[in-house]
């Protein structure tokens, strides 16, 4: 199966990172589904998780927030 680490940032966003860092992305709360991202968000998210994972220093980072209704 495929393995990921999943990072949620409080209670506005849900994410994910496969462990070869190939799809990174995001849970839509709108359409109730997993999304793929790219460019700054792909960047923002690898980030984060590596924070939680203790792989890089702390930082300010941003989280997607979207669908939240």
């Amino acid at each position: 199966g495929l393995k990921v680490d999943y990072l949620r940032y409080g209670r506005t966003s849900l994410v994910y990172m496969t462990k070869d860092e190939a799809d990174i992305g995001y849970y839509d709360m709108g359409s109730k589904s997993w999304k793929s991202v790219s460019g700054d968000k792909k960047v923002s998210i690898r980030q984060a998780i590596r924070i939680a994972n203790g792989q890089a220093a702390p930082e300010v980072v941003l989280a997607p927030v979207t669908g939240a209704n």
